[in-house]
């Protein structure tokens, strides 16, 4: 079977908090597991253009509206053939 097409970055940012929604509803205290999730967010940026930046901004949130705002900030200063 063909492999499909990598999701574009829209789509990985979804996927992204759907995942740190899942971690933070189960991981009891939402501050330490957002915190715990950030080593998970050098994957769904990987390859971006800004991602290294991003990443930075990224390891240093504590919660999970932080993590949600810079990834919405990222994608409305995108290119809209990029998302």
């Amino acid at each position: 079977r063909p492999v499909p097409p990598d999701p574009g970055v829209r789509e990985r940012f979804d996927i992204c908090l759907r995942h740190a929604r899942n971690a933070i509803a189960y991981g009891g205290d939402p501050r330490r597991a957002a915190v715990e999730f950030r080593k998970h967010l050098g994957w769904y940026t990987k390859g971006l253009p800004n991602g290294k930046s991003l990443r930075a901004e990224l390891f240093q949130v504590t919660t999970l509206e932080e993590m949600e705002q810079l990834l919405t900030e990222y994608l409305e200063s995108s290119p809209p053939e990029s998302v």
